[in-house]
């Protein structure tokens, strides 16, 4: 019975969450990778207007967290819908990893590593493929998300600097694919991440600016996904609400007739 005591401490630690005053302490984005430490969860909800989409398409993610004492574990669940006259919903690839903070003199150093698993719907054929493609419009960081038939590990290190009010970090990170399907190449792909991110602590309220990049490394010629967005947000108890707006670039865009623009709310609790 040696648990018991610990499994009240973390239950009055989960109920502390909920109540305790005061603003979540990790800096929110809408873009960049999620490597806060603790325990809490995030869901996130993004609308990404396309012109040559069949209704609204509508990005649906969830992240739930545990604290441990050196890291915290992570469990990831993102969907895509299309609301309107083409409706469909589509699951990506569900990921679970460890995300851990070492702090130095003015600098932190916090490290991410994930296994995704092929989940990505593909019942319907093209248009779950085409779902979860728009869908990474509004999350280039994670669009390995919605790639069919294949198993990521995923590997990334986010160093950020806080100077008084200001913080500025970036994410620098990989993820292997490794193709589980009939159709699969017969060597994992690679794809980098480079994002970067500045922005101002005012107190109750954060804005930032974000830059996210990804492209294949091992496919020649191919296009890099791109998005520049403004964030804002603002702590309520222990909940942070924060919302978005960015703009996916990319050259592999070019037959979509309209600039897509992403709008995105959510809200995260602890951590």
């Amino acid at each position: 019975m040696n648990f018991l005591p610990k499994l009240k401490s973390t239950l009055i630690g989960l109920a502390a969450l909920i109540v305790a005053p005061g603003i979540a302490s990790a800096d929110q984005f809408a873009l960049m990778d999620r490597v806060e430490g603790g325990t809490g969860a995030e869901v996130m909800l993004g609308a990404i207007i396309v012109e040559d989409a069949d209704g609204l398409v509508v990005k649906n993610d969830y992240h739930f967290q545990l604290g441990l004492d050196a890291f915290s574990a992570y469990a990831f669940i993102p969907t895509t819908h299309i609301v309107g006259d083409g409706s469909n919903t589509a699951m990506g690839n569900i990921e679970a990893g460890i995300v851990g903070k070492t702090e130095f003199s003015g600098l932190s150093m916090a490290y991410r590593f994930g296994i995704s698993a092929p989940t990505a719907s593909s019942s319907d054929g093209l248009a779950d493929m085409v779902t979860n493609a728009l869908g990474a419009l509004a999350d280039p960081s994670n669009i390995t998300a919605g790639m069919l038939d294949v198993v990521g590990i995923r590997s990334s290190i986010s160093p950020e600097i806080d100077l008084g009010p200001v913080f500025v970090r970036a994410d620098i990170g990989t993820d292997v694919l490794i193709g589980v399907g009939d159709y699969s190449s017969d060597t994992a792909e690679v794809l980098v991440r480079v994002n970067a991110a500045a922005g101002f602590d005012l107190g109750g309220v954060q804005l930032a600016a974000e830059s996210v990049n990804a492209i294949m490394l091992t496919e020649s010629g191919s296009d890099p996904l791109s998005s520049f967005g403004v964030t804002a947000a603002f702590g309520i108890d222990a909940a942070t609400v924060f919302a978005g707006l960015s703009v996916p670039v990319s050259s592999g865009l070019a037959d979509i007739q309209s600039q897509p623009v992403v709008v995105s709310t959510g809200v995260r609790v602890g951590f």
